[in-house]
């Protein structure tokens, strides 16, 4: 995408850009005295909290709006968040030491709280902690060396129950602590909790502050300054116990699609060793269901030496099978590499996880009773409250019940929503009634048998949009509640009051698009009549409303800290927007908007951000290729440079990632899965461009030409899912309940960031995790990532940890792309 993601879990205050003054920033640097060299204290020796005496590094303004202290690359960095309707702010003085200005404490003692992330302990292991603190009132602090999620277990209390409350005076105090730990964890944190205190002066209203041009910031009245120096955690007895994070090492050195191919798929296996170790030749060998081999030689072949793949930093082959069409259970085995995990061939692989990942969808309803009797996934009916306009007292709340649940929480937000929704309706168009056999959902849903169940799935989401929409036109950006839930809430008991944010530009012309595309699908096929007029009469009207609406990202109000999902360039969305609105009516007006926004230049995105694709996509279908020939030209070859750029990043990589290298190398972005799964619906798209004869008339190629471009899009559409499914770096096939397990190593994510399966102790099944993030630092704080993957590779930089929400968390609108992906392929070779 165009666009770095910025995603939404724990993202504490978003609204730090907008408190500071600091319009489309991702961060600000504070000025701070360069210190006299008396004031620069030595570090401890074995400390293992990097720039425990804050010697260097400034303040700084994060993307997810806490404010930091960065350390080194790939090195731990030091935070201070607001929670819960706290706030404070955080600078270092000329004797660099960190002072935090306490400015709201809410209600509770984490309301204000400064963190270290990037450090390991492990069981057995003794550790000292200790650091410098004073306050300009005497105050009380709560001390933590914890569990980064979950329990939020204090270590420190090696077991105990209870908290560890500690008193700062106005004179500067060594305070230390002594604990062995019993638990091994990779990632844990060190906080000092500076919030509310029973018996303390509370504030719980942001004060009037003061805004400094010089500086840009907006500095408020502090109740207190609290002020830190010369942290260290050192480990006085180790128990040995060594710490491989990733335990690559435990992965198998064959990676492929675990979950199987169909007989006519493009089939591949990877290899990775060192150069001597890397076999020359494969064989395939057939097993039984117990895993016996019946057919030690299936199939030979050589492994393509490939080199060292720049996205993961291996040294990789390639073997191909797809010659390899006969139904059964194999394996790719090599003498040196071992053997890969096993597969099935046949007509009939996918089936199952196609129901799944399309069921995803309808266990994310929210505000109905759900699933059957049972099912560890089903409840009671969740979000049952009127939501508050938030900012006007005076408005009456509103019944805003329905749509999806966003992703791991409880959000719904109206643009996530509108790509979705957008992907689902391309995928009925594409392979019409072939998607509805996967939705089983038929004994505890009344349904209307009328309308094809892959609408109606489209449809929940869409009615629920309506109730977004305003009297004028214009649409809610999203419904949350002012923070996320903790983790381990289900969905029937998160009763935070729900509050409506303020419309948007993205929101109201993403709403205009999809309605539009909705009801244009539903008169053509002569489906629910009636809705596609309700929908076409929603999409006009806030089509209509755009004129009145400045092109302004979204920004979060002050005291909301739920998902953000901001987007500064927005003519995409109004040009998508204005060609569905032509090609639903017919009127010339739309298409002159759409000429004007429409820019060839930006890359096709099929994402919540970048919509480009979606409206260079229709403009294929209903821009007159006669009328119109130099633009038609021009979307049209737009999509043929892009999917033959797609093609050259699949080559270069042993994977077939479509990502591909910058200047600096491989950077896999939040949600990279969403990538790859998209780059595949373009890769697709462009295929069913070719089909047209008016495409390849105005791109004057001949038959010839075609048919090689469609035998090569088709083949590398076919590899971004065996990448999803299992052949990746990683080795893990991205969606829950599919994939390798073993007693040594599970292949498969258990444990993502997804509120209702924390709850319920195991993942729902069904769901694309968002995979590797090599820009982890850039998207907020992602503590397990940071302490995993600050030494592996971009193409590693995934963790199957529930608390890491951006390489772990599952969303609607990944799962989408995958739903139209696999099911293409589905149709096709089923054909």
């Amino acid at each position: 995408m165009k666009k770095a993601l910025f995603k939404k879990s724990l993202v504490f205050l978003l609204t730090l850009a907008t408190v500071f003054g600091i319009a489309g920033c991702k961060k600000k640097k504070k000025s701070t005295t360069k210190p006299d060299s008396s004031d620069i204290t030595p570090d401890v020796e074995g400390n293992m909290l990097e720039n425990g005496n804050f010697n260097y590094g400034e303040v700084e303004l994060a993307s997810s709006g806490d404010q930091l202290i960065k350390t080194t690359e790939g090195g731990g960095e030091w935070w201070l968040y607001a929670l819960n309707g706290g706030f404070g702010q955080m600078s270092i003085n000329d004797k660099r030491q960190v002072e935090i200005g306490i400015v709201m404490t809410s209600n509770v003692m984490h309301a204000v709280q400064f963190a270290y992330d990037g450090f390991s302990i492990t069981k057995g292991s003794k550790y000292k902690f200790e650091f410098d603190a004073m306050c300009d009132i005497e105050r009380s602090m709560e001390v933590r060396i914890q569990q980064n999620g979950g329990s939020y277990e204090n270590y420190i209390l090696e077991g105990k129950d209870g908290y560890l409350i500690d008193k700062i005076g106005t004179s500067m105090k060594h305070y230390t602590y002594e604990f062995t730990s019993a638990v091994t964890d990779i990632a844990p944190r060190m906080a000092l909790n500076l919030g509310w205190f029973e018996g303390e002066p509370q504030n719980k209203v942001m004060p009037k502050g003061e805004f400094i041009p010089e500086t840009g910031e907006m500095i408020y009245p502090h109740m207190e300054t609290i002020t830190l120096d010369n942290f260290a955690l050192t480990c006085t007895y180790d128990s040995g116990i060594v710490i491989d994070p990733l335990e690559l090492d435990k992965r198998p050195q064959i990676t492929l699609n675990q979950v199987g191919f169909m007989p006519n798929q493009t089939k591949q296996a990877v290899f990775r060793a060192d150069r001597d170790t890397l076999d020359k030749s494969f064989k395939v060998v057939e097993i039984n269901a117990a895993g016996e081999v019946i057919n030690d030689n299936v199939l030979t072949g050589s492994v393509s030496e490939k080199g060292t793949n720049r996205s993961s930093l291996e040294f990789v082959g390639v073997a191909d099978f797809t010659s390899l069409t006969t139904p059964g259970i194999y394996k790719v085995v090599g003498s040196k590499c071992g053997e890969s995990p096993a597969f099935v061939i046949g007509e009939d692989v996918y089936d199952d996880l196609t129901s799944d990942i399309v069921m995803m969808l309808y266990k994310q309803r929210c505000g109905v009773v759900l699933g059957e009797a049972g099912d560890k996934f089903a409840h009671a009916a969740c979000h049952q409250d009127l939501a508050k306009i938030y900012g006007d007292d005076s408005a009456a709340p509103v019944d805003v019940s329905g749509g999806w649940h966003d992703a791991g929480d409880y959000g719904k937000y109206v643009v996530a929503g509108a790509q979705t929704v957008a992907n689902l309706l391309m995928t009925y168009e594409r392979t019409m009634g072939y998607a509805d056999q996967f939705f089983k959902y038929d004994d505890y849903v009344v349904e209307d048998s009328a309308i094809p169940d892959i609408l109606e799935e489209a449809m929940w989401e869409l009615d629920w949009m309506l109730k977004m929409q305003r009297a004028d036109g214009q649409v809610y950006h999203k419904v949350t509640t002012l923070e996320f839930p903790e983790n381990n809430v289900l969905p029937q008991n998160d009763h935070g009051q729900l509050y409506l944010s303020a419309t948007s530009y993205a929101a109201t012309a993403d709403f205009a698009a999809v309605m539009a595309y909705a009801a244009r699908l539903l008169t053509m096929y002569g489906i629910s009549m009636s809705k596609a007029l309700e929908y076409g009469n929603a999409a006009e009207a806030a089509y209509n409303a755009l004129s009145n609406m400045t092109k302004t990202s979204f920004k979060n109000p002050d005291a909301i800290k739920t998902g953000e999902y901001p987007d500064s360039d927005l003519d995409d969305e109004l040009a998508w927007a204005a060609i569905e609105m032509y090609a639903l009516t017919g009127t010339d007006s739309y298409l002159v908007t759409f000429k004007t926004a429409f820019n060839t230049a930006t890359d096709l995105g099929l994402g919540w951000a970048n919509v480009n694709g979606f409206a260079a996509f229709e403009a294929t279908r209903y821009l007159d290729p006669t009328e119109e020939a130099a633009l038609y030209k021009s979307i049209a070859q737009s999509f043929i440079d892009y999917a033959d750029k797609l093609v050259v990043n699949a080559k270069a990589d042993a994977y077939n990632v479509t990502i591909g290298a910058g200047e600096n190398g491989y950077v896999f972005e939040w949600g990279s899965n969403l990538t790859i799964a998209s780059n595949g619906i373009i890769l697709d798209l462009a295929i069913t461009a070719l089909d047209d004869n008016d495409v390849v008339t105005a791109l004057e190629l001949t038959s010839e030409q075609v048919d090689t471009l469609l035998e090569k899009y088709s083949t590398y559409k076919q590899t971004q899912l065996n990448y999803l499914l299992g052949q990746n770096a990683c080795a893990y096939c991205f969606v829950t309940g599919y994939g390798y397990k073993s007693d040594k190593v599970t292949l498969t994510p258990v444990n993502p960031h997804h509120r209702p399966s924390i709850a319920n102790g195991e993942p729902m099944p069904g769901m694309l995790v968002g995979g590797p993030d090599s820009n982890f630092k850039e998207n907020g704080n992602d503590a397990i990532a940071t302490r995993y993957c600050k030494d592996a590779s971009p193409a590693h930089c995934y963790i199957d940890d529930n608390n890491s929400w951006s390489t772990n968390e599952v969303t609607i609108y990944w799962n989408s792309p995958l739903i139209y992906l696999l099911i293409s392929i589905e149709a096709d070779l089923k054909a």
